[in-house]
């Protein structure tokens, strides 16, 4: 299980800081478009539809490269393909919120999500199942690590795999429960996959706000002035 960890890590943080670049560079031009009329909502959106077009192509190259030195049977391209989306929208996040330091805050946050909240390493599944079931972290190690069970069903090491999963919460405790999970008749994995995809549609809407924020209003002017300001009230309380 800690390798499906490491690999889902990996993959999860080449995505994020792929994406740091977008809305990087000077962020001069941008106010100089927005100045000259250009709508910024339709330029950052158009930039995170052109990303698409390559961030689809991450999934199958790793997955290629992957098979070729572990034998992994899960079914990986839907599971990281949405992965992709998710975590790929967060590069854009923190390039706008920390342009300095973007590539080091998004691959930090990255491996924080996958390494602590996927469920069974890090905060288990049977602490707070509901709340997880937001982390890409979660959902994406679920489709990889239980999918890996159900790809082997005589595989000798799927009884210790099904037990930890079991133990941590990602799969229910019960035989009914796992039944449900191995026949399909419990949607776990559309809902997995649903998951990531609106994490990533409200990662990138929350992008494309502060997108269009920045370029229309001095965020740098507007945090000096506060600062000012707050040494101006300082400065009248203690002459007072």
């Amino acid at each position: 299980l800690i390798y499906y960890m490491i690999f889902n890590t990996l993959f999860a943080t080449i995505c994020a800081t792929a994406c740091s670049a977008t809305f990087g560079g000077d962020t001069a031009f941008f106010i100089h478009e927005a100045a000259s009329g250009v709508q910024q909502t339709a330029e950052g959106l158009a930039r995170i539809i052109a990303d698409l077009l390559w961030l689809v192509l991450f999934a199958p190259t790793f997955i290629l490269t992957l098979r070729t030195f572990a034998a992994i049977r899960a079914e990986l391209y839907a599971t990281w393909i949405m992965s992709t989306l998710a975590f790929s929208g967060l590069g854009y996040l923190f390039t706008l919120i920390a342009p300095n330091n973007a590539n080091v805050l998004t691959a930090t946050v990255v491996v924080l999500v996958c390494c602590l909240t996927n469920g069974f390493f890090g905060i288990k599944a049977s602490m707070a199942h509901a709340i997880l079931q937001v982390s890409p972290g979660f959902n994406s190690y679920l489709l990889l690590a239980f999918g890996a069970c159900q790809a082997e069903p005589f595989d000798t090491t799927r009884i210790i795999l099904m037990r930890f999963l079991r133990d941590s919460g990602m799969i229910p405790q019960d035989v009914a429960g796992v039944l449900a999970y191995e026949t399909g008749e419990d949607p776990w994995r559309s809902n997995a996959l649903r998951n990531l995809y609106l994490f990533g549609i409200v990662i990138r809407a929350i992008s494309l706000f502060l997108f269009y924020f920045r370029s229309h209003f001095s965020i740098e002017g507007a945090i000096k002035h506060f600062w000012s300001r707050v040494g101006d009230v300082c400065w009248c309380c203690r002459d007072n």
